[in-house]
């Protein structure tokens, strides 16, 4: 009989032991739930600012040859303008 008394005490203890196992099991699958959300949330706002700095990298390319554009553009103006006036108007006498 106290064989089987010691024996029924060790399968409470282990059931017992199975049961808060399980507790905190279930507590880290939901920690894990909620940490692997944030992480998914923190990739999806890098992916983005990624994504904007690359359309802020192209814009600054684009402003770029603008601006040399306009330099050549505006030596081009001077360079007539120059020509330009050393010649007298026609309708000027």
């Amino acid at each position: 009989m106290v064989q089987l008394v010691n024996e029924l005490e060790q399968v409470s203890i282990s059931e017992t032991n199975l049961r808060e196992s399980m507790v905190q099991l279930n507590a880290s699958t939901a920690d894990m739930k909620e940490t692997s959300a944030t992480l998914h949330e923190w990739v999806e706002k890098e992916t983005t600012f990624a994504e904007a700095v690359e359309r802020l990298i192209e814009s600054l390319k684009e402003i770029e040859e603008l601006r040399t554009n306009a330099d050549g553009f505006w030596t081009d103006v001077k360079e007539h303008m120059s020509e330009g006036g050393g010649h007298q108007d026609g309708s000027e006498q």
